[in-house]
């Protein structure tokens, strides 16, 4: 029985690259998603209802929950609001593999007077 140079190559070829395993058989290509959500959905038509130096931060937990973060920015206090999404992809082919992954995350911003409790300014940012 004549066997190939090429054949022999292909064979080695594929076994080396762990697209054939021991029994001979070709294992499969394949790609992989997967997709995260962090955070609360912000409900866009409670931010029309933020008013500088009338809404409290009382008013802005009923209005969207606690915030993800509290931050200091001089004497102001910042409420940061995020609803995230991430995904994450795979391929893998002849053995060696690739992958990636992105953020998008709709935010919202909101500046607080520490003396007053009240709400100085907004930043809403829509991403998806």
């Amino acid at each position: 029985m004549k066997i190939s140079w090429m054949a022999i190559l292909l064979v080695l070829a594929l076994t080396l690259t762990g697209c054939l395993d021991s029994i001979g058989a070709v294992r499969s290509v394949g790609v992989q998603r997967s997709s995260d959500e962090r955070g609360n959905p912000i409900v866009e038509e409670n931010i029309g209802k933020i008013v500088p130096n009338k809404t409290t931060a009382t008013d802005l937990v009923g209005l969207f929950g606690m915030p993800v973060r509290t931050e200091t920015l001089g004497k102001n206090t910042i409420y940061v609001y995020e609803h995230c999404r991430s995904t994450s992809t795979g391929l893998s082919a002849l053995g060696m593999g690739q992958s990636g992954s992105s953020e998008k995350c709709n935010r919202l911003t909101v500046t607080l007077d520490p003396q007053t409790d009240l709400v100085k300014n907004h930043n809403w940012q829509k991403v998806f």
